[in-house]
């Protein structure tokens, strides 16, 4: 064989095996006002645009944030934008903690147990005057409520947590490290199963503002 050739393949099939595989798929995302009901609020005292923050909450599902924000863009509503996957995951891997025992978490059981894992937080603001618009979250297309959680490997969640009269079981099962859709579903009043969940590239952005402000 021609040496040149069999240099070009040797290069090639190099290049293909120290190439790391993606850590995780793009993140698409739009965003909306809502009422406390899931419902398209469209009001002339609100802006339209949002300055987004994505925070952490290491080593929690449910937990506070603990971190400056990961990430930060200027939304306009039910406009769609995308974030790199990659190099969002690998900025966040080191914020990733084992699970943050209390007893809030004493019926969860995480395997292994010294999975790594850093849940992404959702904050939004008026673009100009800085002022917080509301409760913000992920969510679905069907306005299910939707949570982004990095863990460092295949992982799985299973038991339940209750705080303040409600409960959440727990059936999620990670198959390679990198982000994870999560999807909490109504089992009954007050009583929540988190589970995998699938992305369709319609999740958004989720902002419910009060009542009526001037922003």
């Amino acid at each position: 064989m021609n040496r040149l050739v069999l240099g070009f393949m040797l290069s090639v099939l190099t290049a293909c095996a120290t190439t790391p595989a993606p850590l995780s798929e793009d993140i698409t995302l739009s965003l909306r006002l809502v009422d406390d009901d899931g419902n398209y609020v469209l009001r002339p005292d609100l802006p339209n645009a949002a300055w987004v923050e994505l925070p952490l909450i290491p080593g929690a599902i449910y937990g506070a944030v603990t971190t400056e924000p990961q990430y930060r863009n200027v939304i306009k509503l039910n406009r769609r934008i995308t974030i790199d996957g990659d190099f969002f995951t690998r900025r966040i891997a080191d914020y990733a903690t084992p699970l943050l025992r209390s007893p809030y978490t004493e019926n969860l059981v995480v395997t292994p147990a010294n999975t790594r894992l850093v849940r992404v937080a959702t904050m939004a603001y008026a673009p100009r005057s800085g002022d917080f618009l509301g409760p913000t979250g992920l969510s679905g297309p069907d306005a299910s409520s939707l949570i982004l959680v990095y863990f460092d490997r295949p992982t799985e969640l299973r038991g339940y947590t209750e705080s303040g009269g409600e409960r959440t079981d727990y059936a999620v099962s990670i198959r390679r490290p990198g982000l994870a859709w999560l999807v909490s579903r109504d089992v009954a009043q007050g009583h929540y199963r988190l589970e995998n969940y699938t992305p369709t590239g319609d999740e958004y952005i989720s902002v419910t503002p009060p009542a009526r402000r001037s922003i």
